[in-house]
């Protein structure tokens, strides 16, 4: 129907437009001020959550979207990048409605490593199947792709300040009025409607890219024997003209590998290093009584420093 060119325009688009709804993963530390004035409202004017429990929600969702990668790099041979968009879209909805409609820590805690999952579902397999397309263009692509996820989360906590406190209202002592905490549901159900419109709209423009030589070769593949199907490895036989085809690397292996041992460390250590700049940044504000506009521009900076 379109033609290899078209499809790798078009997929591209489909990989910003899922990864900026995705980047707003990082978003959540500076709405914490008004969840936090949410839930002591619902909870009738009790803390029953405190400030850092609720900061340890988002480092929970950034380890599993750098934990799960590898993995997913796995799935996506095997089902392709368009069913991913699907359930990271479907995960990033559940997510939301959980956080909607629940006041639970637990399940607040599971909502965020569900956003987690749809990040890491296409952060790198869109991009990796993008590079199929523009073999000589991955450094543009991917510029094009990782500002889409980084400038996301700037954008949406810029809307969540028009959307919650247009008007800049300070707390009314520890806690944000009633009026301007429950307009946090507000945003939830705007970016929750815009997150399932993007998202559907990024699943029908993204074509997995097929590769036509290796297409000819599947359909010119030899026959052998069922012992040596069931190895996994084809050895190579220039006598019989056997071509050789490992599309891929055992599980064990994989998890085995030195190239994934190092892939964990920076993981952790990305972790460590948003962790531990999310709560510099919050005490600092304590510590000096900053106003809120001064926590908001703090949260701001450090998403994009983490980024």
């Amino acid at each position: 129907m379109f033609s290899k060119k078209i499809k790798g325009y078009l997929s591209l688009i489909s990989a910003i437009l899922i990864n900026f709804i995705n980047g707003n993963l990082f978003s959540f530390p500076s709405l914490i001020p008004y969840y936090q004035s949410y839930l002591f409202y619902e909870y009738g004017n009790q803390e029953k959550i405190s400030l850092m429990k609720l900061y340890f929600i988002a480092p929970v969702g950034i380890f599993v979207q750098n934990a799960f990668i590898s993995f997913i790099g796995l799935v996506d041979k095997k089902i392709g990048v368009r069913i991913l968009v699907i359930l990271s879209t479907i995960a990033l909805f559940l997510s939301n409605v959980i956080m909607y409609f629940s006041i639970e820590y637990y399940l607040l805690l599971f909502s965020y490593i569900l956003f987690g999952f749809s990040s890491c579902s296409t952060y790198y397999t869109s991009l990796r199947n993008c590079w199929k397309y523009f073999p000589n263009r991955k450094d543009l692509i991917s510029g094009i792709i990782f500002s889409s996820f980084g400038l996301s989360s700037f954008a949406f906590t810029s809307i969540a300040d028009l959307i919650i406190n247009p008007d800049n209202i300070p707390k009314e002592g520890k806690y944000y009025s009633k009026q301007i905490s429950y307009r946090f549901l507000k945003y939830i159900k705007i970016f929750t409607i815009c997150a399932v419109i993007i998202g559907a709209i990024s699943s029908i423009l993204c074509f997995t890219y097929e590769d036509e030589n290796q297409n000819q070769n599947n359909n010119n593949k030899v026959t052998l024997n069922d012992s040596i199907i069931s190895n996994s490895y084809i050895k190579s036989d220039e006598k019989n003209n056997i071509i050789i085809n490992n599309e891929s690397t055992p599980l064990k292996k994989m998890i085995l590998s030195l190239e994934f041992v190092k892939c964990l460390i920076i993981a952790a250590c990305t972790l460590a290093f948003g962790f531990l700049l999310g709560n510099t940044y919050r005490n600092f504000g304590i510590e000096n009584e900053l106003d809120e506009g001064g926590m908001h521009t703090l949260s701001k900076v450090y998403t994009l420093l983490y980024l």
